[in-house]
């Protein structure tokens, strides 16, 4: 029960929308610590290997499996549909909910799908048969601590509109490679674009009679990961038409600078060093290389709609609309991507904080990118 007050008292101080903070060091500041070197060179390396380890230990050690300790949850299973119901009905989000028997009938396909550096994923692939094999399809990347199942509140009303579904546990997540380090957007967008190469497989294998049309979905560092793939490979090849990026970082080492202030209460600088360190040399990934921002040119041409809740605890808002504006610069007249600032949402609760909104602006998105004026694909 100790455990679980921490955890809940935890939570309750995560409510105050989070605000970026000045991280970068000034001029006259640089100067000031270059002539009192051997003064803080000690701390300071003291301080980022203590603070630097244990905040790479709270990104990277979390429940993957098993039933949940949260007494909300009463002990459910994590990675279980009970667990995907049990959260819609915590945020009260009874339209979310998907019954045993619902589950059933969209016949969920349990697949494992090989990442590049032969990591397996579990997926499910949901064709909707109500649709006559409909071409279209969503491929939903979750983010950190979720799974498969977690996910299926970003895509449930694009099934309910003939959209066929994709959602896959990301590495280190769900039941499979539990001991896989999260790399933060690095390595999933390589597994990423094998999910996608794999969806155009078994499209290819139904025989649909379609050209292929897929849009990705993401929240959080499943929204980075998109971002990444789109600029890292040229998946419009493969039938990508756009993507929707919720409550996602601008890039790693900045976000990495901004929550040391909130959780730690301390300057980036006595952290962020320390961490770098772990990061590459325990979980095998640099931070600087996930700087989604700096590569946005790389896909000028992939329509994105950008989403973020004016209240989120964990990623500033401003870095949706620094990526939007930089997005926006390297397209052509008009521009082809989006900006939704949710009123009164929470880290990855927009949909949750209003349906209506998030649906019908998310479905309108996909639809004109996926859809021409006659109603057949592009």
């Amino acid at each position: 029960m100790a455990k679980d007050a921490r955890y809940l008292k935890q939570r309750a101080t995560m409510t105050i929308p989070i605000e970026e903070v000045k991280y970068k060091i000034a001029w006259w500041l640089k100067i000031i610590l270059l002539l009192t070197f051997p003064l803080w060179i000690i701390p300071f390396l003291l301080t980022n290997a203590v603070f630097g380890k244990i905040m790479r230990n709270t990104m990277q050690k979390f429940q993957r499996t098993g039933r949940i300790e949260n007494p909300n949850f009463e002990k459910i299973d994590l990675n279980s549909l009970d667990f995907y119901n049990r959260d819609m009905e915590l945020q009260q989000a009874p339209q979310l909910i998907i019954d045993e028997a619902s589950w059933s009938m969209m016949e969920p396909q349990d697949v494992t799908i090989t990442t590049f550096d032969n990591i397996q994923l579990s997926a499910f692939v949901i064709v909707n048969q109500r649709s006559n094999n409909n071409h279209k399809w969503i491929i939903a990347v979750h983010g950190r601590q979720q799974n498969r199942y977690s996910i299926l509140y970003l895509v449930k009303h694009f099934y309910e509109q003939g959209y066929s579904i994709l959602t896959y546990d990301a590495r280190g997540h769900g039941s499979n490679n539990i001991k896989d380090s999260v790399t933060f957007g690095t390595k999933e967008a390589d597994d990423l674009y094998a999910v996608i190469r794999y969806l155009n497989g078994f499209i290819e294998n139904q025989d649909f009679n379609h050209a292929i049309s897929i849009s990705l979905i993401g929240n959080s560092m499943g929204a980075t990961t998109i971002l990444e793939t789109m600029c890292r490979f040229e998946i419009a090849t493969l039938g990508v038409k756009c993507g929707i990026f919720d409550c996602g970082y601008d890039s790693f080492t900045h976000i990495m600078k901004v929550i040391p202030q909130k959780y730690f209460k301390m300057s980036w600088f006595w952290v962020y060093f320390g961490l770098q360190f772990y990061f590459k040399h325990q979980d095998k990934f640099k931070i600087k290389s996930i700087n989604t921002i700096s590569k946005l040119k790389y896909c000028a041409n992939m329509p994105a709609l950008f989403i973020h809740g004016i209240d989120d605890e964990t990623v500033p808002v401003a870095m949706a609309k620094r990526l939007f504006a930089k997005k926006i610069s390297y397209e052509q007249t008009p521009e082809i991507s989006e900006l939704l600032i949710m009123p009164k949402a929470k880290h990855v609760r927009a949909i949750t904080t209003d349906y209506n909104m998030y649906c019908n602006i998310t479905l309108k998105f996909v639809h004109k990118w996926t859809t021409t004026d006659q109603g057949e694909t592009k």
